[in-house]
């Protein structure tokens, strides 16, 4: 179970940085409201999962 979590909050964090380097590329095609948004969701579950692993 703890290995599971770790995993998830590792693919998260992975998540975060490729949200984050769309953010301050320099990309016009992108829509940067979708991308913020999905980085903010992922950051509030790994936030979250962060959270559940230190109280086990």
């Amino acid at each position: 179970m703890q290995r599971r979590m770790e995993r998830q909050i590792r693919q998260d964090k992975k998540e975060l940085i490729v949200y984050h380097r769309l953010l301050n590329s320099d990309n016009k095609d992108l829509d940067i409201d979708i991308v913020q948004n999905k980085f903010n969701i992922t950051s509030n579950k790994l936030k979250q999962k962060e959270r559940e692993s230190n109280i086990s």
